[in-house]
């Protein structure tokens, strides 16, 4: 995939600490990162410095290979407790960022009148 310096000027960097890991937590893990570079919800790159990042990275190279969608990726069903599952913290940093806050706004306003 793209580097992080390579990437079009278009394109968002997202990362996630995996010292933040529930498994790296466990095992007192060294830490580690991992970075996702995506324009328009499409994957473009990754980036994973840990000490079982040959295993993490599988996924993801098969995501970019595909053109797999960032929101598929994010609905895998992930072991828990991985580390794999700091890729997907990463994603899940990109789409907190990319929610329809409109909607939201009116869905909260909806569920507050229902409410009474």
């Amino acid at each position: 995939g793209i580097a992080q310096c390579d990437a079009p000027a278009d394109a968002e960097i997202v990362s996630a600490d995996i010292a933040d890991n529930d498994r790296d937590i466990t095992e007192a893990g060294p830490g580690g990162l991992v970075k996702l570079v995506i324009r328009k919800g499409r994957l473009l790159g990754v980036t994973i410095v840990s000490e079982q990042a040959g295993e993490m990275i599988v996924a993801w190279q098969l995501a970019m290979k595909r053109k797999v969608k960032l929101s598929t990726m994010l609905a895998l069903l992930y072991p828990y407790p991985t580390r794999a599952d700091a890729g997907r913290e990463a994603a899940n940093h990109w789409r907190q960022s990319h929610q329809p806050q409109r909607v939201l706004a009116i869905a909260e306003r909806w569920f507050r009148w229902r409410r009474g």
